[in-house]
């Protein structure tokens, strides 16, 4: 049930609540490995990702999982990737809150990193145990909805995003550097492709609508 991965349930103890995986029998891992992904339908500023680790399970309940490959249901490695008109790309300096550790049940991993614009976001990375495969409880992405005009991503579209319009229409590189964990996409207030001074008078009407 992969709702359960955007359930906001993030204790297993909850009504029976149990974590995905992706065990299918076949030792074998897909191409990539393992990833959950999340979609969204805008553009979104993502700044971290919390993720809810689900059951590990053991090939011998009996002997010392120290010295024992377990079955399956973790992660050896873990990466981030955003999405961005279909093209996906990782992250700049990603950062976990604690290492993976197969012995640890539940682990909850919060991945940070540069802010990023992207309509959709995943964790990736290599199935560990002899079956290769993951499980997860959660997956929370933290950040914010961008909208169009506000160029200064702190939420709104307001006279605050006038001088950062400016410097989008006169210097595209100069506006990237000024503010890195926006998209100069957002200046294209008329919807037209282009960044250009056709925007003006739609990012006026934003700032008087707001």
């Amino acid at each position: 049930n992969l709702d359960a991965i955007i359930d906001g349930i993030v204790d297993v103890r909850y009504d029976g609540h149990l974590p995905y995986d992706t065990y299918d029998t076949d030792p074998n891992q897909p191409v990539g490995g393992d990833y959950y992904e999340l979609d969204f339908s805008c553009l979104v500023r993502f700044d971290s990702l919390v993720y809810y680790e689900g059951d590990i399970r053991w090939n011998d309940i009996n002997g010392d999982p120290h010295y024992i490959e377990p079955r399956g249901g973790y992660f050896i490695d873990l990466g981030v990737e955003v999405c961005r008109d279909g093209d996906w790309t990782s992250v700049d300096d990603l950062m976990l809150s604690e290492p993976l550790d197969r012995d640890l049940f539940y682990q909850v991993i919060e991945l940070t990193f540069d802010s990023v614009a992207g309509d959709g976001i995943r964790i990736r990375g290599t199935a560990g145990g002899t079956h290769a495969y993951t499980s997860i409880v959660e997956l929370v992405a933290e950040g914010a909805m961008l909208l169009p005009g506000d160029l200064n991503c702190d939420g709104a579209t307001d006279v605050f995003d006038i001088d950062a319009f400016v410097l989008a229409l006169v210097d595209g590189a100069g506006y990237g550097a000024a503010h890195p964990h926006c998209d100069i996409s957002l200046a294209d207030c008329n919807d037209d492709g282009a960044v250009d001074v056709f925007d003006i008078d739609a990012f006026v009407r934003l700032l008087t609508q707001r």
